[in-house]
């Protein structure tokens, strides 16, 4: 709790415009967490086949052929 009555009491001592920027950050963390995290790089199912509709060999040959060496 000491960390909020700091907040409370720096915003106390803040100006209109420094107000308007921690309102700003307030409602940019808001919208992340309702958004929740999302992972880097993370495709659409869609995107995928999308991507694989264009390879000409068999991507379930290929990998059978490369986890040959490991079984």
């Amino acid at each position: 709790m000491k960390v909020k009555k700091k907040i409370h009491a720096a915003v106390e001592e803040m100006g209109a415009r420094e107000l308007s920027k921690i309102y700003d950050y307030i409602n940019a963390i808001k919208r992340m967490q309702a958004v929740g995290p999302r992972k880097k790089g993370a495709k659409p199912i869609e995107r995928i086949h999308e991507m694989v509709r264009r390879s000409r060999s068999s991507w379930a040959k290929a990998v059978i052929e490369d986890r040959e060496d490991r079984v």
